[in-house]
């Protein structure tokens, strides 16, 4: 996406993961589509801003960087509803629930 566009997935041929589903593969634009095109958005961002990171780099340390972020806002978000204790259960419950661990 970084080198053909964000549309790269969708035009002028579809990328099929043949090693998922088989024998048929998946279709990866329908795959959550936003994580990757956040990510090369994010890095084209950071790249014209001067901050000289490969790109395999910046798409491991995107994932845990984005959890971390989720769990700030989940704690400000519960601490406004129902106080302290609620922010920090309503982090602690999002950072080791397993499906949005992986």
């Amino acid at each position: 996406m970084v080198k053909n566009g964000l549309i790269s997935p969708y035009w002028p041929t579809q990328w099929v993961d043949k090693q998922r589903w088989y024998p048929d593969g998946i279709n990866m634009a329908i795959s959550y589509p936003a994580l990757p095109m956040t990510a090369a958005f994010l890095y084209d961002i950071i790249s014209a801003l001067g901050v000289h990171i490969e790109l395999m780099s910046f798409c491991a340390l995107f994932p845990p960087i984005m959890g971390m972020l989720a769990c700030l806002i989940i704690y400000f978000l519960g601490k406004d509803i129902g106080g302290k204790p609620v922010g920090l259960l309503a982090a602690l419950f999002l950072a080791l629930d397993p499906s949005y661990i992986q």
